[in-house]
């Protein structure tokens, strides 16, 4: 029995809801929260004020640092905007009412709200727990796992990684990446509420929803239960391959430079265009047309529009063309393979 995954609507008043978080109870707080802890490692460092002299925050109040800052886990502690020069670390429960911006690395983890954005001159980590309002800038690499909800969008100068692990991550914005990106939706799922651009590879594995385009300057890998909203774009290869029962589904084009495989059970609304090879194996639904510049090999079970190749066409499987079939090259059909044509039969020679 083949599952269908829905289709996910982003809700633009809402688009993201805010993971759970382990949040301790309004009543349960301490209202006078001790002051921040340094550690055996901060030797010599600057440490924050305590939290009994920090006032209540406002718009244009702003923590500045110049070091880590340790921070107490319990109870829960509110702090106004934070800047920092150095390397900043915080771990919750915490929430910061404004923004954080570091020149320098940033790691957030263990249950941290950021009402506003977070900017990193160095790597960026997100780790369990993180719920950030705005969006998240990192100026080298950026990482994200395990429950994680940001509001916006997420731009890193080199990689961003992401993993799911068993709560998930989202984003409620587009993700952009200055080399690769690599998603493992782990046991859980990841949901992206805009465009994927990588400017090397994009490899996204496991229960991964795209509201919006997926493209890259590289190679791109969609491996498992993905949903692309928008179109599948690659100057370099790309391999489409399901998991289990669920369809993989593509509602845009798929188009690449170089060649294509696509495997498994795969709807793609549009068509399928490469200026390299095309392989298909699988039980695959193309709308409206497969296009090769290369050889077609087609082993499972395949239904599309048209199909054009400048190449060979190989069927080994079932291939049931409802438009026109064009081939430049030869015609092959092998063993218990099947060729069914509804338009025009065009092939070299006739």
């Amino acid at each position: 029995m083949v599952l269908m995954r829905h289709e996910i609507k982003p809700d633009f008043k809402h688009p993201i809801d805010p993971l759970p978080s382990s949040h301790e109870s309004q009543s349960s707080r301490d209202p006078s929260p001790p002051p921040y802890t340094p550690s055996a490692s901060s030797s010599g460092s600057r440490y924050a004020p305590s939290l009994a002299s920090v006032p209540p925050p406002s718009h244009h109040q702003r923590t500045e640092t110049e070091g880590p800052i340790p921070l107490s886990t319990s109870p829960r502690t509110e702090l106004p905007s934070i800047s920092s020069k150095k390397p900043l670390s915080l771990v919750g429960p915490l929430t910061v009412r404004g923004s954080i911006e570091c020149s320098s690395t940033v790691t957030l983890s263990d249950d941290v709200e950021v009402t506003s954005s977070v900017q990193s001159g160095g790597p960026l980590k997100l780790i369990n727990g993180i719920n950030i309002l705005g969006g998240v800038e990192g100026r080298a690499d950026v990482d994200l796992s395990d429950s994680v909800t940001i509001g916006g969008g997420v731009e890193a100068r080199a990689n961003v990684r992401i993993k799911g692990g068993a709560k998930g991550v989202r984003i409620g914005g587009g993700l952009d990446a200055r080399a690769v990106v690599d998603i493992d939706s782990g046991s859980g799922s990841v949901v992206v509420g805009g465009e994927i651009d990588g400017r090397s590879n994009v490899n996204l594995r496991g229960r991964i929803d795209v509201l919006g385009d997926v493209s890259a300057r590289g190679g791109v890998v969609l491996d498992g239960s993905v949903f692309v909203k928008g179109c599948v774009d690659s100057r370099g290869g790309i391999e489409i391959k399901s998991r289990g029962e669920y369809r993989l589904q593509v509602q845009g084009k798929v188009d690449a430079h170089g060649s294509i495989s696509l495997d498994g059970l795969i709807d793609v609304d549009r068509f399928v265009s490469a200026k390299g090879n095309v392989k298909i194996d699988g039980e695959v639904r193309i709308r409206e047309s497969v296009e090769a510049r290369g050889n077609a090999d087609v082993y499972g079970n395949v239904e599309t529009g048209d199909f054009s190749t400048r190449g060979n066409l190989t069927v080994r499987g079932k291939l049931h063309v409802r438009g026109d079939l064009e081939v430049r090259g030869q015609v092959n059909v092998i063993g218990s393979g099947d060729l069914i044509v509804d338009g025009r039969y065009k092939t070299k020679g006739r």
